[in-house]
């Protein structure tokens, strides 16, 4: 019985770390990346602390009323929606869901990072947390754990399995 327990707990720990893997790095693999939402300016859609999934987009697909994640300066970025499209789609005015008015600049195309396909609100608090101290310390704290709890109780699993193996195999011989 905790044979079957210990077990079923490795299985669900790995099936979670190859899942949590995929939805923050493997994603990558597919032209997506996260981002945090860290200003009000799209709420209630969008609140902050949400975890976004933006998709590099080709700007000739995007259209009115798409949310678009793009470039301020350098690594700075924001995240508005599409009002207008301006220039023959060489140029996009964009505004905040919660903003009254419209962004004072317009978005050049290759300002524009993609679109959003996904969001987990709340999920970026966490994602931010684990990717700086102390949080980073703590997550490799506890992936290091969990990877060494996954190795022991196997071993001492397969240890048990291997005794009670023998133990059998020598009552059958002296049957």
């Amino acid at each position: 019985m905790v044979k079957t327990i210990i077990k079923i707990i490795n299985y669900i720990i790995v099936v979670l770390t190859v899942l949590f893997v995929l939805l923050t790095v493997g994603i990558k693999l597919f032209g997506i990346n996260m981002y945090t939402i860290l200003s009000g300016s799209m709420e209630p859609e969008y609140p902050v602390g949400s975890l976004i999934y933006v998709k590099e987009t080709p700007t000739d697909e995007l259209v009115v009323g798409d949310v678009i994640t793009f470039r301020l300066t350098g690594e700075v970025t924001a995240t508005h929606r599409i009002i207008e499209i301006l220039d023959g789609g060489t140029t996009f005015r964009t505004k905040g869901d919660a903003n009254e008015d419209p962004d004072n600049s317009p978005v050049k195309s290759s300002e524009i990072v993609g679109k959003v396909v996904y969001q987990i609100p709340k999920g970026g608090y966490f994602v931010n947390y684990i990717q700086n101290p102390p949080g980073k310390y703590f997550a490799i704290g506890v992936a290091g754990f969990l990877i060494l709890f996954v190795f022991v109780s196997d071993s001492f699993l397969d240890d048990k399995e291997d005794k009670n193996k023998k133990k059998t195999d020598d009552d059958n011989k002296q049957s």
